[in-house]
């Protein structure tokens, strides 16, 4: 049972779509030249509504490529011209190259016909560069996921122009280089993909390089998704409980903070900020060091400099009442604060998370562990490649298979922050798109923990808790953006919480 605010979605794992496109062909015996006139047909169709909306009078630019990309390039062409749009197609392969293909010699042949604005080029010119900057769009199908090297000669040169031009560029499928060890890719405004999403797009350090992504359906054999294809669940607005009337501060769980140290004072404020105003009715927070302003509706207790497990053992009262606890925030790396972090993560019956310093705790204590409770860990990047042993390039372009990997030697759920966000608890990966610039600053960390834990404490299980915190976090980033401006402190994203607590607020969002 997957969270009500989801959208679950297919999408194709690394060579996996072209071995599809061979199935159709061989299995099903479905024409090649049917498959690419179907895809370039459906990608014209997106190509002249965007065109209309962009109310310009200039021509479109279409770039093809010598493969099959190309192919689907020329049918886009077509179909563009046959809908009163002027079109210039540029080729950069050669006649020859093309006519290797009976089906792309075809789809040459057929466009042909209705234009003679077709120019093979084998380097830019003052033509083709002149044409690019004047475009209305540039619709670039040099490559599609069938590339395996990085680019170079012309089509290198092609995508250094694109990506210095202003003129909005539609990828057909994926963007040409993306992907690629060290290739240069196109910086994409809109990516039309064919039939499934692909997983470098859900890759933070590919996402950004495909604008606003679409999925265009052309009748696969539903067999041929079950075998190739995975799912993963997109995140969307948040879903939150209804208000009970009947509710008093006990109802719900009661949330434990522990953060904080004589280096990070305002770490337990952003936390406990986090949880209030994620709605959380009654929280403790135990603060080493001099906390800052910690919020007046928290009962408060304070611990030494930096926690050790004295400070465990003389307040075992308040873990054994907690439900839900959070440490991790402004700790520190003392080495006593590691004896500290393992008693919590060694309760029972109890749903730990584990952020920010956290993580460099548990990081010492994890390759001998098998652990009793509950436990999620909320790390950014750097952090989870530290913990899981893995190179950063690794995580940035493979995080699926590092989480999934991590999950399955430890059992622990992660929640991975980065220009886009993950969620995966052992079954099913949750996805939040999108790059929200003003939650790039320290504390952003620590306010969605805290809210983790307000969602936990109103009753979710941790799907929903999780999947919901990820949803609040990034539409109260996009309101505080909104209403104080992308580079405003860190502490107005609480009150943005609160505010898209309520429905009629994140639906103006």
């Amino acid at each position: 049972m997957h969270p009500d605010n989801c959208r679950r979605v297919l999408y194709a794992a690394g060579g996996d779509f072209p071995r599809l496109d061979q199935a159709a062909v061989k299995q099903f015996h479905i024409p090649e030249s049917l498959l690419m006139e179907n895809a370039g047909n459906e990608i014209g169709r997106k190509a002249a509504s965007l065109y209309r909306q962009l109310n310009k009078n200039q021509p479109v630019v279409v770039i093809c490529g010598p493969g099959n990309n190309g192919g689907d390039g020329l049918v886009i062409a077509r179909y563009l011209i046959k809908h009163g749009i002027k079109t210039i197609v540029f080729i950069a392969a050669s006649r020859q190259k093309i006519n290797t293909s009976p089906v792309r010699r075809e789809k040459l042949d057929l466009l042909e016909k209705y234009t003679k604005d077709i120019f093979f080029i084998k380097k830019i010119n003052t033509f083709f560069s002149a044409a690019c900057q004047h475009a209305s769009l540039i619709i670039e199908a040099l490559f599609g996921t069938g590339a395996g090297r990085a680019l170079d000669g012309i089509y290198a040169e092609v995508i250094n122009l694109l990506n210095t031009l202003s003129v909005p560029k539609l990828a057909a499928d994926i963007p040409a280089g993306l992907g690629i060890k060290n290739s240069i890719s196109l910086r994409a405004d809109y990516t039309c993909t064919v039939q499934f999403f692909k997983e470098i797009f859900f890759s933070p350090a590919y996402a950004s390089g495909c604008g606003k992504i679409s999925v265009i359906k052309t009748d696969f054999p539903p067999a041929l998704e079950k075998k190739y294809t995975r799912s993963i669940m997109l995140i969307k607005k948040p879903v939150l409980p209804e208000a009970d009337t009947g509710r008093n501060k006990f109802s719900g769980g009661r949330v434990l903070i522990c953060a904080g140290s004589s280096f990070y004072s305002g770490a337990p404020f952003l936390a406990a900020q986090g949880a209030l105003c994620g709605g959380a009715q009654y929280v403790t927070v135990l603060a080493a060091g001099k906390p800052c302003n910690i919020p007046p509706a928290c009962i408060f207790h304070q611990a030494a400099d930096f926690f050790s497990s004295e400070d465990f053992s003389s307040r075992a009262d308040l873990f054994t009442g907690a439900s839900f606890i959070l440490t991790g925030p402004g700790l520190g790396r003392n080495p006593q604060t590691t004896d500290f972090v393992e008693k919590i993560i060694n309760l029972k019956d109890k749903t730990v998370i584990i952020d920010a310093d956290g993580l460099y705790h548990l990081g010492k204590i994890l390759s001998s562990k098998s652990f009793p409770g509950r436990i999620v860990i909320t790390p950014h990047s750097g952090e989870f490649a530290r913990l899981s042993g893995t190179e950063p390039e690794k995580l940035r372009s493979e995080p699926m298979t590092v989480i999934k990997d991590f999950y399955r030697k430890y059992k622990i759920a992660v929640i991975l922050k980065d220009a886009a966000s993950f969620f995966y608890n052992g079954e099913a990966f949750y996805f939040l798109p999108g790059h929200i610039p003003y939650l790039a600053k320290a504390g952003s960390g620590d306010i969605l923990a805290g809210t983790l834990l307000a969602m936990l404490s109103l009753g979710q299980d941790i799907d929903q808790a999780a999947v919901n915190a990820l949803a609040l976090h990034g539409l109260a980033g996009k309101l505080a953006s909104k209403k104080y401006g992308v580079h405003a402190p860190i502490e107005k994203l609480p009150e943005c919480i609160a505010r898209c607590l309520k429905k009629s607020e994140y639906e103006k969002s």
